[in-house]
């Protein structure tokens, strides 16, 4: 299967590059910078390197896939823009097509007061959906 990552030299990112490589799987990683390139093709990935927020370049990488699984984050207040951009380009590049898209976010999503923060998986719901385009939607949340 093809699969395009985004966040391939983060924490999260580069186990599941590792993990999609040594099972076969041909991954294209989207990066920033000639250095984070080195660092996934060392992992035996594809790179391509540009910005993820120019959503025609972005799109057209997505097009390219089986399935994209955006994990990257910026981890400040840019976050949610570049988040918005991402799912942009995936609407773009995936509707209509039947291919998987999954897309991760962090916990700025509940706000910046570490009261907000306070959550974990046992207090967690998750939820399936069929939106109105016909495709499923299955998303884990906190419960709070």
């Amino acid at each position: 299967m093809r699969i395009v990552v985004t966040g391939g030299t983060g924490y999260i990112g580069s186990a599941l590059l590792t993990q999609l490589v040594a099972k076969g799987h041909l991954v294209t990683a989207l990066v920033r910078s000639a250095e984070a390139a080195a660092v996934v093709t060392a992992r035996g990935a594809t790179a391509e390197v540009g910005d993820l927020q120019d959503a025609d370049w972005t799109a057209a990488r997505f097009a390219t896939g089986d399935a994209v699984v955006h994990l990257a984050s910026p981890g400040d207040a840019s976050s949610e823009k570049l988040d918005r951009a991402v799912a942009g380009a995936a609407v773009r590049a995936l509707a209509g097509t039947g291919k998987i898209y999954v897309h991760t976010s962090g916990i700025w999503v509940y706000g910046d007061s570490p009261a907000d923060m306070n959550h974990s998986l046992t207090d967690a719901r998750s939820e399936r959906s069929t939106g109105a385009s016909g495709r499923r939607s299955d998303w884990l949340a906190s419960a709070s």
